[in-house]
This record gives C-alpha cells, sequence and structure tokens, in this order.
C-alpha cells in the first residue's frame, strides 16, 4: 500500500507545482464562458404558394409540390422555377430561355425545341415566330415550341406551314389557330 500512497502523493505534488507560476505564486485560473457554437444560420427558405404572381421565381425544391397544388411553373436552363400563367404574357426569364435555346436570328434551323418539354411540363401552349434561311434571304414562320394539341395539323393544313418573306404573313397565316386556342401565347424571336 506504501507503493499506491507514494504514487498518489507524487501526482498530488506534480498538481500542485503545476498550478504556481515560476516565482511560486499561485495560478489562478479565471473561469472560462462555455464556448457557443452556433452554426451561422441562414433564414429558413419562403414557401412558395400555388398562388403566387406569375414571374415568382421558385426554388427547385419546391416545383413539384407547386405543380402538384395547381400552379404553371417553368423549369428551364435557369437553377430555378419560374410562375407562369396560361393565356398570360411569358415571364421575361422564361422567354430569354427560349430564345437563348432558338440561337441567333438567322439560324437555317429552329433550335427553340431544346425548351419544348420544358414549356409543356409548365402547361403552356407556346408559339414561336422566327426568321429562318440557310440562303441568306430572311423567311418567317410561326411553330409550336410546345404541345399544343392540333398545332402540327393545322400548320400541315396551311401550305404545309411554309415560310413567309414578312411578319405580317407569317401571323397571318397561323392567327385563325392562335384565336382558335385558348392560352396560347407568341413569342416573337426575331426581335
Amino acid at each position: 500500500m506504501s507503493k499506491v500512497l507514494s504514487i498518489t502523493a507524487t501526482i498530488a505534488l506534480g498538481l500542485t507545482l503545476s498550478a504556481c507560476s515560476s516565482d511560486g505564486s499561485a495560478v489562478v485560473s479565471e473561469p472560462t464562458a462555455p464556448a457557443t457554437t452556433r452554426a451561422a444560420s441562414s433564414p429558413a427558405p419562403v414557401a412558395i404558394t400555388a398562388d403566387a404572381p406569375v414571374g415568382t421565381e421558385v426554388p427547385l425544391d419546391q416545383v413539384d409540390a407547386l405543380r402538384a397544388a395547381g400552379a404553371k411553373v417553368y423549369v428551364g436552363t435557369n437553377d430555378a422555377g419560374t410562375v407562369v400563367a396560361v393565356g398570360q404574357p411569358l415571364p421575361d426569364a422564361v422567354v430569354a430561355d427560349i430564345k437563348a435555346a432558338a440561337g441567333p436570328a438567322t439560324a437555317p434551323q429552329l433550335r427553340y425545341s431544346e425548351r419544348r418539354d420544358d414549356l409543356t411540363s409548365a402547361g403552356l401552349y407556346v408559339l414561336v415566330l422566327a426568321r429562318t434561311g440557310s440562303d441568306g434571304t430572311a423567311k418567317y414562320i410561326v411553330r409550336p415550341a410546345s404541345d399544343i394539341p392540333g398545332a402540327k395539323a393545322y400548320a400541315q393544313s396551311i401550305a404545309g406551314g411554309s415560310a413567309h418573306a414578312t411578319k405580317e404573313a407569317a401571323l397571318a397565316e397561323m392567327q385563325p389557330f392562335i384565336d382558335a386556342t385558348p392560352g396560347a401565347v407568341l413569342v416573337d424571336l426575331t426581335d
């Protein structure tokens, strides 16, 4: 037992000596406040409701819920959705996305079809007025940019949906279909 007492005394002496400063005075340690480790909190995301105004930006994780609640939400190339409404002018972000997909106004083919599924998923009936013509002459044509019931058949019934020398002629050709399709929105890619 004396060995155990000897070791205990040695430890106690060591602790006492370590609590003294080099000049022999006792070192008093100040109590420290417990460290508060708060993670930097970001504000809780604001939930967008189905009655949000057209043009409202929607976080991607809320798109499906809003669509299930009856809202029309377009999701294209940006990192968020955009609230849209059938028959109302498209928000600038959606038009810019369609124009970016279309490429240059003088492109020989209409590449806006890259957005077709996005527009259709949002429940939009979108037609585009585009300029085409690989031979250097501008031709104007109106084509559906989303899946619009009856649009393809109508375009085929009017001289195959041929290109026209003027915007006005191209629009005049499709105007009866636009008038007969509630909610159809025309996007002019020629601006």
